[in-house]
């Protein structure tokens, strides 16, 4: 019995110096760029999360993507959370199909999924390159210092997995609560 529970304390300081590791060991968030953004007001400055100083969440979507689709209203239920928390978030819509490039196309589904955070237009890809991605949705969590805390690509909660609550936790760490 108490080889037992040294074996899982053992276990769980390992694990927790490791996760601590990958944190301190992140890599920096490359930078964004682009000049077409919407829910972007005149008072408030492109968001940076690089060198923001504020935890950010970063989400590369489509709108034509169900799977985009179905993380849209995690993404609303977290903004509400944590709005005011110190937790910025930046959308990147990164088209896949030509009637995506429509940016007109883009303002109306942003309206209809109700997005309150900046987004920024990456018709080109430059961002989706610099960020290195493959798959659509990908969201990334970034922290006050600049580096990647946190990487999920694909639908959060497909097929049982737990994303989510993934997502909401490193969230948390992040900010600190």
């Amino acid at each position: 019995m108490k080889w037992s529970l040294g074996f899982l304390l053992l276990t769980a300081s390992v694990v927790s110096t490791v996760a601590w590791q990958a944190q301190s060991n992140a890599k920096k968030a490359p930078v964004l760029s682009g000049n077409q953004w919407f829910n972007l007001s005149s008072s408030r400055k492109a968001p940076s999360p690089q060198t923001s100083g504020k935890v950010t969440l970063v989400h590369f979507w489509t709108f034509a993507c169900s799977n985009c689709q179905a993380n849209l209203p995690i993404y609303n239920r977290l903004f509400d959370r944590y709005k005011g928390q110190g937790l910025d978030f930046v959308g990147v819509h990164t088209p896949e199909l030509s009637f995506e490039k429509n940016v007109e196309n883009v303002q109306k589904a942003i309206a209809k999924e109700k997005i309150g955070w900046p987004v920024l237009i990456d018709n080109e890809g430059a961002n989706w390159n610099r960020w290195g991605l493959h798959y659509w949705p990908t969201v990334f969590l970034v922290n006050a210092k600049g580096a990647i805390v946190f990487k999920w690509e694909g639908e959060l909660n497909w097929n049982g997995q737990n994303g989510e609550w993934q997502l909401d936790a490193a969230i948390r760490r992040a900010l600190g609560l």
